[in-house]
C-alpha cells in the first residue's frame, strides 16, 4: 500500500454504509445510511436527499485489536450495508437496501425485505421491492458480468426458534 490523497466525507458517514452510485447525471452521488438507518443523498458535500423510512440492517460486530498499549478487545458496530447496481440495464444505478422487519422476542428478526430505488432526480423512490425473506439480512453484494442480468447476493440468518439451531444462507436476486 502507498499514502494517496485524503478521501473526506460528509459528518456523520463512516467507512461503511455508504457506496458512489451513477445515477445518470454529470458526477456520480455518494449514498449514505445514517446512524438512525435512514438513507442519506450527497452531491459532492452538500446533502440533497433523506429517507423517511428507516433502512434497518443488521449490526456487525467487529472485535477491534490492541494497537500501542491499548488494552484492545473493543469491538465496532458496523451500521447496515447498501449495494449499488444497474439492476434492470437502463444506464443507470439503483441503490439496493435491505429493510430488517418484525423483530423476535429474543431481539433477532423474523424477516426482512429488499427494496430497489431509483433516483427521480430529485429523490429516491421505491422500483422494486421483495418480500418473503426469512430471517435477517446480515450482507448484499451486487454483481453483474458481461451482457448477463444482475444479480443481488445476500447473506441471511435464518430466524431462530426456542430448540431449532440458525443457520446462514446465500440467496441469489436476479435482475432483467
Amino acid at each position: 500500500y502507498a499514502d494517496g490523497d485524503d478521501f473526506p466525507l460528509p459528518q456523520g458517514v463512516g467507512l461503511y454504509g455508504f457506496s458512489y452510485a451513477d445515477f445518470g447525471e454529470s458526477q456520480p452521488f455518494l449514498v449514505a445510511l445514517d446512524a438512525a438507518d435512514h438513507l442519506l443523498v450527497y452531491s459532492r458535500d452538500t446533502q440533497v436527499w433523506k429517507s423517511q423510512e428507516r433502512y434497518a440492517g443488521t449490526d456487525t460486530v467487529v472485535a477491534k485489536p490492541a494497537v500501542h498499549g491499548d488494552k484492545g478487545g473493543r469491538t465496532v458496530r458496523i451500521k447496515g450495508a447498501i449495494t449499488v447496481l444497474d439492476i434492470d440495464g437502463d444506464g443507470k444505478n439503483e441503490i439496493i437496501a435491505p429493510r430488517n422487519i418484525k423483530r423476535t422476542l429474543f431481539g433477532g428478526y423474523k424477516s426482512a425485505e429488499l427494496h430497489g430505488l431509483g433516483w427521480t432526480g430529485g429523490k429516491l423512490e421505491e422500483k422494486w421491492r421483495t418480500k418473503g425473506i426469512s430471517g435477517s439480512v446480515l450482507d448484499i453484494q451486487g454483481t453483474k458480468q458481461g451482457k448477463g442480468p444482475a444479480q443481488v447476493l445476500v447473506l441471511v440468518k435464518s430466524k431462530s426458534w426456542l430448540f431449532i439451531k440458525q443457520d446462514v444462507r446465500v440467496m441469489i436476486f436476479s435482475g432483467k
